[in-house]
């Protein structure tokens, strides 16, 4: 796989990352013989792999987006690789991404190091590459676990207000500075307090896994589906325009707008209300878009019986 392969392949990756086989992994290493076995290796194993030579090809492939590991030798030829380390960790989108360290010297100070600032591992050269592909398993599986439990909801499935307010955060600022498409829309579940207090809070719980999974349903892989807290849900659209955002909207409250829910036998109808902005121009803040979204969703749901 080319660098730029990797990197058109990136935008259009799920936003979670991969756990296993199907991983794609970025290798910087200055050595092209060492890389080519390398790469031949993790390919055999099922693994994608893209290899960079230097740190400034490796900035550039990260560019993109993340890669799901990423195998760092310290001694680069433009770069030391503890920089390239700390410029990495610096963007957003990669400061959780797993990274194992190469290095041709057994050093105990590289090491301590590198377990301060945040290294998933250590690879001491010559490699052994049962160990290595131990080592690539254990740290995906470790990180998958950790960035289920820290930006999943429980109950639906869905992203968290954690992942929610980051991304929303980096889209909206991304949008605005280099004069992207982007759309916020804001679900709620009309009068959902009563739901629970006529039908019980499992028949809530029901409700809002029922209108996840029909939202999801209706929406692109590269949309972002959040529950925003309660009975709201707030979903991440890219490269969404406004009236791409219009006719969205009008197709979920025609399908989405009033759905049935069964609770121990009980159909319960659900009504749903929406609401929705697109980054238009130079805007305030993120707080501006997300309140004409908010605003416009409010009285969607004033306007009902």
């Amino acid at each position: 796989m080319t660098e730029s392969e990797f990197q058109e392949g990136s935008r259009n990756a799920p936003a979670a990352p991969a756990s296993g086989k199907n991983a794609c992994i970025l290798l910087v290493d200055d050595e092209a013989d060492l890389r080519t076995v390398i790469v031949w290796r993790l390919e055999k194993a099922g693994y994608r792999v893209v290899g960079a030579e230097d740190g400034a090809a490796a900035m550039r492939s990260v560019s993109a987006q993340t890669p799901d590991l990423i195998l760092l030798d310290l001694g680069l030829p433009d770069m030391d690789g503890k920089a390239v380390y700390e410029q990495i960790r610096k963007m957003p989108a990669l400061e959780l991404t797993p990274i194992i360290f190469f290095t041709a010297h057994d050093s105990l100070e590289e090491k301590i190091w590198g377990f301060k600032a945040g290294i998933n591992d250590y690879i001491t050269k010559p490699i052994d590459y049962r160990e290595l592909l131990a080592r690539i398993e254990a740290a995906l599986q470790i990180n998958a676990r950790y960035l289920s439990a820290s930006v999943r909801d429980e109950m639906t499935g869905l992203y968290n207000f954690n992942f929610f307010d980051r991304q929303y955060k980096q889209l909206f600022a991304v949008a605005q500075r280099y004069q992207r498409k982007f759309s916020l829309l804001l679900i709620d579940l009309d009068r959902f307090k009563q739901l629970n207090d006529t039908h019980g809070h499992l028949c809530g719980d029901t409700a809002l896994k029922t209108v996840a999974g029909q939202v999801q349903g209706m929406l692109r892989e590269v949309d972002l589906v959040c529950r925003y807290g309660g009975d709201e849900f707030a979903v991440l659209l890219p490269e969404t325009d406004e009236q791409q955002m219009g006719r969205l909207g009008a197709r979920l409250r025609e399908q989405l707008g009033s759905i049935d829910v069964s609770c121990g036998g009980t159909v319960v109808p659900v009504q749903l209300s929406f609401g929705w902005a697109t980054v238009q121009g130079r805007m305030s803040g993120p707080e501006e878009l997300f309140q004409q979204a908010d605003e416009m969703m409010y009285r969607d749901k004033r306007s009902k019986p």
